[in-house]
């Protein structure tokens, strides 16, 4: 092999020859390997592994190598050049001999590499071309002479005319321009390989002194390339890790999210000794897309995880479930996790809107366990639980001396003890007016003073806030500021009531269920279909916490066996009992799903929708309308003794 590891595969002896030549007059220092269609392929892999950085092939021959080798090839053929060349003799030679180009007319192209540009030129020069397959069994009527790619390097003295049946042949070979050319091509993407080559050595040496493990991953999730500190750390050589796909090294780490929604992400990785180690992972985006990902580890001062899999921490403030706890297939919400997924890849305020016992603390925790704070505490604060003067003390803290009671070294408020993680201010409309000033000052600036004290401090965390009223309706009453609604709504999720996605309460039914079971040792319950059918009637103005308080109830009510529908109307409407004066009495909820509430009850007593309007005092139309409004938002809602007025 040559020094400068370049090679030339010739097609034919000739061209071998004229090429070795033309390198020997031009001092390139070439190495030249003839090859047929047959074992060009075998040559190609011969030369590359004997150290060649590129490869000039003839035109034929790259289509069937360039996916054999891994190093870069440059596509030899007969250039316009050439062409024009070509083309220009035949209209030379034409015209010499009195070959006038009468209608129907044309001069012959052979040979596929050079037939879009030999049309072109002939259009330009005037002389109307046609295509042939070959010389031997083709219909040559009405041409004039042939223009064919002949696989051959030109010769000093020029391209020789060749006689087929009284016709005229006109080859078009390799100029050399064209060769030169190839040489240069190939020259210039070694020289190129070697720089990026030279990089490259420079960031592995670079990566290899930085003090953390490295590992990069591609957009099949395999790993491609490991630095010494993550084979020590991994415990296993470059040769054993590289190629192999990432879940087996990291199997607690989930890739395919971070790739998928091109985030940073911090993740702890616990490894065979136990130790815990931060994976922090970066996506490689090029051109927009993610192509893969790297992934840097050090030893983490954050606490190890237990056997569930939850971080612990000193404090107790730690959140519980993932996004993989919220049971659901409906459509809209499933669509609403995917976008709280992508609100935890930044620290952006968040606001969750949802009626009680629908998951807000769920979601929040998840996103709060999928950002990079997730070895940090999770603070959750309920800000309807105390008054406003310990509301005050808790969020902030306070100093010694504060106010009579006061701690002797003060004490640390929840902002505080949720630095490096999020706090989550749920019930987030019931805090007063001059509450929400402060509030808003802390979210603004992320720093906050003690009571009592004359000190900022600045705190890092992470701010998700809930509520069940209407935020912009209280505004407009005067009750809560524009300006801190404005800051918490940055990033906004909905969460839909139980009664807005009822596909989902069988399975909420299992999963809570094998969840109660366990923890209060009865025997799984069965649901019959009446039972469920019940259950997806039924409005939930608990939401989720009133299923799973009922079916807590119906586990110690049944002690295993069939749930039916009428254990399940027991359970469900013993809240609706007549009391005294003929009162009914019903959840709470909107004024619509009220009266819903009391038209089922009376209907359910009655079993008459006629008795029912006259205990009401409404017409049975009404009763059917407002029914109707139900089972419309609810597809397979049930009427008790409801039928179509007359």
């Amino acid at each position: 092999m040559q020094a400068d590891k370049i090679a030339l595969i010739a097609p034919n002896r000739d061209f071998t020859s004229r090429a070795l030549d033309l390198f020997s007059e031009w001092g390139e220092k070439i190495h030249v390997a003839m090859a047929s269609k047959e074992d060009v392929i075998l040559i190609a892999r011969q030369l590359s592994e004997k150290g060649a950085d590129a490869l000039i092939c003839y035109s034929d021959f790259v289509k069937t190598i360039k996916t054999t080798v891994n190093i870069p090839i440059v596509s030899l053929g007969p250039s316009s050049l050439d062409i024009l060349r070509g083309m220009q003799q035949t209209k030379e030679w034409l015209t010499q001999n009195g070959k006038h180009i009468a209608t129907g007319m044309a001069v012959g192209i052979i040979g596929h590499s050079i037939i879009d540009e030999t049309t072109i030129v002939g259009d330009i020069l005037g002389i109307p071309t046609r295509v042939l397959a070959d010389i031997q069994g083709t219909d040559m009527s009405g041409i004039l002479a042939i223009v064919r790619e002949v696989p051959d390097i030109i010769s000093p003295d020029g391209a020789l005319i060749e006689f087929i049946s009284d016709i005229p042949c006109f080859s078009v070979t390799v100029g050399r321009e064209a060769l030169l050319r190839s040489v240069r091509q190939a020259q210039e993407l070694v020289a190129a390989g070697r720089r990026e080559w030279a990089k490259l050595e420079q960031i592995k040496t670079i990566m290899d002194f930085t003090g953390e493990g490295i590992v990069a991953v591609d957009n099949q999730r395999r790993i491609t390339y490991v630095n010494h500190i993550a084979e020590k750390q991994l415990k296993a050589s470059k040769h054993q890790i590289v190629g192999k796909p990432a879940a087996t090294l990291f199997p607690d780490i989930n890739l395919d999210d971070a790739l998928r929604y091109a985030q940073t992400r911090i993740m702890p990785f616990v490894d065979g000794r136990e130790q815990m180690l931060a994976c922090r992972i970066v996506p490689m985006i090029i051109g927009g897309q993610t192509v893969g990902a790297v992934l840097t580890i050090n030893e983490s001062n954050f606490p190890i995880k237990d056997k569930a899999g939850k971080c612990t921490n000193e404090s107790g403030h730690k959140a519980t479930y993932c996004f993989d706890d919220f049971v659901t297939v409906n459509e809209t919400m499933k669509e609403t996790l995917e976008i709280a997924k992508s609100y935890a890849g930044v620290d952006s305020t968040i606001l969750i809107i949802g009626e009680t016992g629908t998951g807000k603390e769920i979601i929040a925790q998840s996103i709060h366990n999928y950002s990079r704070r997730c070895n940090g505490p999770f603070v959750a604060v309920n800000c309807a639980a105390l008054p406003e003067s310990l509301l005050e003390s808790e969020l902030f803290g306070y100093e010694y001396g504060a106010f009579t009671g006061a701690r002797k070294n003060g004490k640390k408020g929840l902002f505080e003890q949720a630095d490096q993680g999020t706090i989550f201010l749920d019930e987030i409309g019931e805090i007063s007016l001059g509450m929400q000033a402060r509030l808003l000052r802390v979210i603004q600036e992320r720093e906050i003073m003690r009571i009592g004290g004359d000190k900022i401090i600045p705190i890092d965390v992470g701010i998700i806030a809930a509520t069940h009223r209407n935020l912009p309706e209280l505004i407009e009453k005067g009750l809560f500021r524009r300006d801190l609604y404005h800051r918490l709504n940055i990033l906004q999720l909905h969460l839909l009531p139980l009664s807005a996605r009822k596909e989902d309460i069988p399975y909420l039914v299992e999963c809570i269920g094998k969840k109660l079971s366990a923890r209060l040792f009865k025997q799984p319950l069965k649901f019959s279909a009446g039972a469920m059918n019940v259950l997806a009637c039924y409005p939930w103005p608990g939401n989720v916490r009133e299923l799973e308080s009922v079916i807590e109830r119906m586990l110690i009510l049944k002690n295993g066996g069939v749930v039916t529908s009428d254990d399940i109307k027991k359970v469900l409407y013993c809240g609706y009992d007549r009391r005294d004066n003929e009162a009914l009495v019903v959840p709470r909820g909107t004024m619509e799903e009220m009266e819903r509430a009391i038209i089922r009850q009376v209907l359910k007593e009655t079993g008459n929708q006629d008795e029912t309007a006259k205990i009401l005092g409404i017409s049975t139309t009404t009763i059917w309308r407002k029914m109707k409004v139900c089972q419309n938002n609810k597809n397979n809602f049930i009427l008790y003794g409801c039928g179509k007025p007359n």
